[in-house]
């Protein structure tokens, strides 16, 4: 009886463990299905950011060279130098030399006025005349004259009172038919010297008040050429000494520039060996690239104040030197003179040629004044004229007076030049003419 029991003891046992076995794998089961759907996914992790690399290539140091500029033929030039050739070659101090010449010139012309004047004519005449009268010597109604004339002059303005001077010389060989001239042929020669001046140009007049404004306008453009070379020379140092500047500020862009690039070197290094950022390489390279820029506006300026000294210093741009670059020599460190004041005011009064100018032509201004003045004073005008004659010849057969004839006038050409020289026949003329006797000239 009792081993039925323990059989159905063991069968329950058995029944229960199934169901054990299938609860647990139910459990297990909601247990998966629930963490499935209830809990949140777990995010994929971002890959770490890496450094970027901020260096870039170093570019080479600027190109020195300059268009139009051959560097490898310097000019080495002092202000001395430079200063010279400025005078030598600056067209404006050319026109004031030209203006200077000029001036020396007109004034040649003005003194020109009293060059004595020559003059002279020659001609041959023959002249036929019909005559009725026995007593105008005529033969078969007519009288015929034949004569070889020939004058020397000589006039002038002399350089004192105002006056003008004239000579003339005339002789002739006269040749007639007139049975009345008892010297046939005949040798008639005069010498008349005449001298007029006026009352109003004893002072002055208008030659000599010309030869005066020339003289003064001499000093004018010798003024105005010390002005130019004055106003060049100037130029010459401001250009000379900009130009310096230009090439020690082109050279200090240079060595600023190659310290800039020194400094990036080091960054690089410091940013390697991690002690500086990186970005101090990109603000290394910021400031080379400014640096450049600075360098290429010091060139520029170098180009262009070089220029500008060259235009002051040779005539053209054909010159040699044009394309060679120039480079200064001289001290920047010259001996300033020492003056005083009072001293330096004096001398610069006394030496510039703007006061010179104005004091001339007050000077020219003062001519004027004393010439019109005397142009309001009567005019009386002065003349005096003297004549010497001479003639010879051979007496006339056919004339009944030839035996008459004196012996000094018997001759030829050489008698009558002796006759003259005697000056046994004179004739004085003395007169005055009067041009204004009004008491002022509104014209003038």
């Amino acid at each position: 009886m009792q081993k039925p029991a323990r059989k159905q003891g063991r069968n329950a046992t058995l029944t229960a463990t199934p169901l054990l076995t299938r609860g647990l794998l139910h459990l297990l089961a909601m247990f998966c299905f629930s963490s499935a759907f209830g809990q949140t996914p777990t995010p994929t992790p971002e890959p770490t950011p890496i450094q970027p690399t901020f260096t870039t290539p170093l570019k080479p140091m600027p190109d020195p060279s300059r268009v139009g500029v051959n560097t490898a033929e310097p000019l080495s030039l002092p202000l001395t130098d430079a200063i010279d050739m400025a005078l030598k070659n600056n067209n404006d101090i050319d026109v004031s030399r030209n203006d200077a010449q000029i001036s020396d010139f007109n004034l040649k012309a003005a003194k020109g006025i009293y060059d004595p004047f020559f003059n002279s004519q020659t001609f041959y005449e023959s002249r036929t005349t019909p005559t009725a009268s026995t007593i105008g010597g005529a033969v078969n109604g007519s009288v015929t004259q034949r004569q070889f004339f020939n004058d020397i002059g000589l006039s002038g303005f002399t350089p004192r009172f105002g006056g003008s001077y004239d000579v003339i010389f005339n002789q002739a060989r006269t040749v007639t038919t007139n049975r009345n001239a008892t010297l046939n042929p005949q040798f008639p020669t005069n010498l008349i010297a005449t001298y007029t001046t006026c009352s109003g140009g004893l002072r002055i007049d208008a030659n000599r008040r010309n030869i005066m404004i020339a003289g003064k306008n001499i000093e004018i453009s010798e003024s105005q050429l010390r002005l130019k070379a004055i106003d060049s020379i100037s130029s010459v140092e401001q250009a000379y000494w900009d130009l310096v500047f230009a090439l020690r500020n082109l050279q200090v862009q240079n060595d600023t520039l190659t310290h800039a690039r020194e400094q990036l070197e080091s960054n690089k290094r410091l940013v390697d060996k991690g002690v500086l950022a990186p970005i101090e390489i990109v603000a290394a390279e910021a400031q080379i690239a400014t640096f450049e820029q600075l360098i290429f506006a010091a060139q520029e300026s170098v180009t262009r104040n070089e220029n500008i000294l060259k235009t002051l210093l040779l005539p053209d741009r054909s010159a040699a030197e044009w394309s060679r670059p120039i480079t200064p020599v001289t001290s920047t460190n010259p001996q300033i003179p020492r003056i005083g004041l009072e001293v330096a005011t004096a001398e610069a009064m006394k030496n510039r040629p703007e006061i010179a100018q104005l004091e001339t032509q007050s000077d020219i201004n003062k001519i004027d004044q004393r010439f019109y003045k005397d142009q309001t004073k009567p005019q009386i005008d002065l003349v005096g004229s003297y004549t010497a004659a001479g003639l010879a010849g051979t007496p006339n057969p056919l004339s009944s007076g030839a035996a008459n004839v004196p012996p000094n006038l018997v001759g030829g050409y050489g008698s009558s030049l002796g006759n003259l020289a005697a000056l046994d026949y004179p004739t004085y003329v003395s007169a005055s003419r009067s041009g204004s006797l009004t008491k002022s000239h509104r014209k003038s």
